[in-house]
């Protein structure tokens, strides 16, 4: 599952301790180091998968709260990818949040703007806006990948 992917490591003084991290990740799991800076590592974490695992927890909760209950029946296999993620260690995730805490919230805030944008369109049967919205996303799938 990890292996070919990009591990990302924060940059230290200790090259020795350095070396033994891009063994580890190389060696045993077969995953490809990139040396990034403390800031760059959680900027692109926040994007890639904390912020993602924030909005899967946050819907599950949306669905507790109007009590629905055995969704996955009446869904295709999108719902269980987007939700899956929740289904995770809470204390870890916890801990992760807080210690990336301003890129998540920067990001988040963000996020947030986006949505109240399209929100507003549906909200308003503004067809034109939400078109763009959706064909400007697809044309750019594939670049953010």
């Amino acid at each position: 599952m990890l292996k070919n992917r990009i591990c990302l490591i924060n940059e230290y003084e200790d090259k020795k301790y350095l070396n033994i991290l891009k063994n580890f990740w190389e060696k045993n799991v077969g995953m490809k180091t990139i040396i990034v800076s403390p800031h760059l590592h959680d900027k692109i974490l926040s994007i890639t998968s904390h912020l993602p695992h924030l909005i899967s927890f946050l819907y599950i909760y949306f669905i507790k709260s109007k009590k629905f209950k055995n969704l996955k029946k009446f869904s295709g296999p999108y719902f269980e990818d987007f939700t899956r993620v929740a289904d995770n260690n809470f204390k870890m995730w916890t801990e992760i949040f807080l210690s990336n805490r301003d890129e998540i919230l920067n990001y988040g805030y963000q996020f947030v703007e986006y949505l109240n944008n399209l929100l507003n369109f549906l909200k308003k049967s503004e067809y034109d806006k939400i078109l763009k919205f959706l064909k400007d996303v697809k044309k750019s799938y594939r670049k953010v990948l």
